[in-house]
């Protein structure tokens, strides 16, 4: 009896080291957590944004300086301010608003990504981030939102208000401690007002 349990054991370590030798190839696995901008997008979004702005790349925690990473888990974030899930088409869908870097991170591209009868509708938005590092975008809750006092003149753009009223999610994007941008879609088109500058 207690040779058939020896002979059991032994049995067991063979196979359970054959296992794990040919499963891993001899080498440890590390654990990897996700990337928390990473996990925001959709896989069927990140297929399309790869597919359709090609010299870009999705955003990453890393992307962000680390002080300013703490400073957002600080005051409850995840650390990634790259990537904004709401309600931004105000049809109840998660839709995504996204800080794209380019591959040598020179540059950056904010897209508005609205949800659609099973796909999405891509819009570039106008940004006036230099440089992926420091940008933010974020969700705004619905409100009015008004141009700021510090600029004068009249708005730059055709898609630029004074005053913009949000019965939805909207999004909030700008360089950290300098610029907000508040972006409204209005159901086929997007338009903004300069909050802070």
């Amino acid at each position: 009896m207690i040779a058939n349990v020896v002979a059991l054991v032994a049995a067991t370590v063979v196979v359970c080291a054959l296992v794990y030798d040919g499963a891993t190839d001899a080498s440890p696995v590390a654990s990897v957590e996700p990337d928390q901008c990473l996990a925001k997008v959709p896989d069927s979004l990140r297929h399309l944004l790869t597919e359709r702005f090609p010299d870009y790349r999705l955003p990453e925690v890393a992307d962000q300086l680390p002080d300013d990473i703490a400073l957002d888990e600080k005051y409850g974030g995840d650390g990634c301010f790259t990537v904004a899930v709401g309600e931004f088409g105000g049809r109840r869908l998660r839709d995504v608003a996204i800080l794209l870097p380019d591959k040598d991170a020179s540059k950056v591209k904010l897209i508005g990504a609205i949800r659609d009868d099973g796909g999405w509708k891509i819009f570039e938005l106008p940004t006036w981030c230099g440089t992926p590092r420091r940008c933010y975008v974020k969700v705004q809750k619905p409100g009015i939102y008004l141009r700021t006092r510090s600029l004068s003149g009249s708005p730059a753009d055709s898609s630029e208000r004074r005053r913009i009223r949000s019965r939805h999610d909207s999004v909030l994007s700008g360089t950290l401690e300098s610029t907000g941008i508040v972006y409204v879609f209005n159901g086929s088109s997007w338009e903004h007002v300069w909050v802070s500058n």
